[in-house]
């Protein structure tokens, strides 16, 4: 059950890391924060970084999913302590996960998604 745990509160942060190092990788691809309908980079990985991005940020309901099942999963199964670290750890990553999606500053996501 621990091992589970784990899994479940690396997942968010796993997402987000991915949408970090995406739009750092295109940051640094252009030279600036590309624009909605206006950049199209022709560097290598471009495209596989946007798509990492949309699916890291398309996973935030699976990551509510996951971060509502785990401790009612831990409770069933009689897991002492059913709010643990992991079980914190997870809501954390999918409250970080949805602020980033939500106020990305640099239209990052935006892009990504065009």
């Amino acid at each position: 059950m621990e091992r589970r745990s784990q899994i479940g509160g690396i997942l968010p942060w796993l997402a987000v890391l991915a949408v970090i190092l995406s739009g750092v990788y295109v940051r640094l691809g252009l030279g600036h924060w590309p624009r909605v309908y206006r950049d199209s980079p022709e560097f290598p990985l471009t495209g596989a970084a946007a798509v990492v991005a949309m699916l890291a940020v398309l996973s935030c309901p699976a990551m509510v999913g996951v971060g509502l099942l785990l401790p009612i999963v831990r409770a069933a199964l009689r897991a002492r302590p059913v709010f643990n670290r992991w079980v914190f750890s997870c809501w954390l990553g999918t409250i970080f996960l949805w602020l980033l999606a939500t106020t990305d500053p640099y239209g990052f996501l935006e892009w990504a998604f065009d």
